[in-house]
């Protein structure tokens, strides 16, 4: 028996309502994973057929806000990006 996996929690799914800020830890064609808290355990799964807005790729820290079932994502670095340091 491998110890290693029998520890290891499987992410948590994404609720219909809630706010979600963290890092993307993982993305393919239909779902994005994003550590959320301080534990490293605390991963939530996003179906990205219910989520629309910032292109993300691995490594942005993301806000997921969701309504009724539909997730609106803003990408913090894109942000960061396009305003810069200053005001």
């Amino acid at each position: 028996m491998n110890n290693a996996a029998a520890s290891t929690e499987a992410p948590k799914p994404a609720p219909t309502h809630g706010i979600f800020i963290g890092k993307v830890m993982n993305l393919d064609g239909s779902r994005l994973e994003q550590k959320i808290g301080r534990d490293p355990r605390d991963v939530m799964v996003h179906g990205r057929s219910t989520i629309g807005g910032d292109e993300v790729a691995v490594g942005d820290v993301v806000t997921i806000i969701y309504e009724m079932g539909v997730g609106r994502l803003s990408n913090h670095e894109k942000a960061f990006k396009q305003h810069g340091l200053g005001r």
